[in-house]
């Protein structure tokens, strides 16, 4: 498909950020960080710090560089809508994702520009419908249920495993229609992880025991697994998400190709499940340490006066919906997006040349002072009524992207995230040691790098 004043379409592998040298960026003041590894350490360990820091000394547009890579911060909430909207076709997420995604998640959604982005997101139209959405509490409930009581009265060193492995068994049953026992789900996590840890891999090498390579062979493994379930989710009548993958035609009245709809479900539990998680571990960490908002919150439940919730019940949650909100604003699950340049164009006041990446970290615009008072602080009130401060910008609060490539799930990682939060709300009281120093690594996910939680049974 073609547009007035578009480039020709650059085929993946042939260019992306990787043709921009420093050099051709040399006008636009930044700071490189460490030879080659650039600014990856601050990625991991203080990306917050950095963010803010960065805009402070150069402004909205900066020039830095990670490994194998120079290209761009970009900041402010104008600069965001622009490039998230893209109604120019300047900005291509499919090239500015490549380079650490593009093979790890070929085909994937989050891959694709413009017209081919539609085609796939059509796939996910009928799973993701009002009607869908009310059916997936019922598959997640029991399995919620499960979980947490298997928990009562336990301390754990660090609650993430924990989180991963109930997220893990949800998306098997509401992804995938699987009711899968202990050994398969371990198995499913080990090749996940594996393939969520290489796209941070710094050695992009195919040797046997290098991350990369470990994830290259998770990749495969996933395939093969979901080629054995698409033929049998064609003809069911299963209400899983990947049933109703299998079930959509596209704007020709044809069934999706079996290929297409594994790269679509490979992504789908990056994007839904590792997401989610991180929601989570930031949500105990500050239910853990206030239990103030832990008991307000508690009444809130406590007052629905259910075990279990439908999806009509989730608007009446609004103290978990603010302190959700809260931790998406702070700690968002895919801190930055990129976007690589398909022709040159100008931002913030600077001339980019084409094929250069641009890195909007999300968490600038959320904790904007300009946009939030006390940007800084956990305060979930400012959600609310008579404040709604999300509102001061359409690009102040935008944990789920923007544009086109807005997350197509957001509607159900909040409803899954609000069934188990009223679960442990209802039934445990959660805490974690006073003054705790919760460490966040930022990449892939931003969470605590460490969080012991207790869990005691409520009488």
């Amino acid at each position: 498909m073609s547009t007035a004043g578009a480039t020709k379409t650059i085929k993946p592998g042939t260019v992306g950020a990787q043709t921009t040298s420093n050099v051709a960026l040399r006008h636009i003041p930044g700071d490189e960080g460490w030879p080659v590894l650039g600014l990856m350490p601050e990625y991991f360990y203080s990306l917050d710090r950095l963010v803010q820091d960065t805009q402070r000394r150069f402004g909205n547009v900066a020039r830095m560089r990670i490994p194998g890579s120079v290209g761009l911060f970009v900041f402010g909430a104008d600069n965001y809508q622009r490039i998230y909207q893209d109604k120019e076709r300047l900005f291509s997420t499919r090239l500015g994702y490549e380079s650490t995604l593009g093979t790890l998640f070929s085909g994937a959604m989050l891959l694709q520009d413009y017209e081919d982005h539609r085609v796939q997101r059509r796939m996910m139209q009928t799973a993701f419908k009002m009607d869908s959405l009310r059916e997936y509490p019922g598959l997640m409930n029991p399995i919620i249920d499960s979980e947490i009581k298997s928990w009562s009265g336990q301390s754990f060193r660090n609650v993430h495993p924990l989180l991963k492995n109930l997220l893990l068994k949800i998306s098997s049953s509401t992804f995938f229609g699987i009711e899968a026992d202990d050994r398969e789900a371990e198995k499913l996590s080990k090749e996940f992880n594996d393939l969520v840890e290489a796209t941070i891999a710094l050695l992009r090498l195919k040797i046997p025991g290098l991350k990369y390579h470990r994830g290259l062979r998770a990749r495969h493994f996933l395939e093969s697994y979901f080629a054995n379930l698409v033929p049998q989710r064609r003809t069911s009548e299963g209400k899983d998400i990947l049933s109703h993958m299998c079930r959509e035609t596209g704007d020709d009245g044809v069934a999706y190709a079996a290929n297409e709809i594994i790269d679509q479900a490979i992504f789908l539990l990056f994007a839904a499940h590792d997401t989610t998680t991180s929601v989570l571990n930031n949500m105990l960490l500050h239910l853990g340490q206030d239990a103030k908002l832990q008991e307000r919150l508690r009444e809130e439940s406590m007052a629905m006066g259910k075990s279990e919730l439908s999806f009509d019940d989730m608007s009446a949650l609004t103290g978990i919906g603010y302190c959700m909100d809260e931790c998406l604003r702070l700690y968002p699950p895919a801190p930055i997006s990129a976007r690589c340049t398909l022709r040159e164009t100008e931002v913030g006041g600077y001339e980019v040349p084409s094929h250069t990446t641009v890195y909007l970290p999300m968490l600038f615009n959320q904790r904007d002072p300009e946009l939030w008072t006390a940007p800084n602080e956990f305060d979930p009130e400012r959600f609310a009524p008579g404040r709604e401060e999300h509102k001061n910008h359409p690009f102040a609060f935008h944990p789920f992207g923007g544009g086109a490539h807005k997350c197509i799930g957001l509607h159900f990682a909040k409803m899954m995230t609000k069934c188990i939060i009223h679960k442990l709300l209802i039934s445990q009281r959660i805490s974690s040691p006073a003054n705790f120093d919760a460490r966040h690594v930022w990449i892939p996910l931003p969470r605590p790098l460490r969080l012991p939680v207790s869990f005691t049974r409520l009488r």
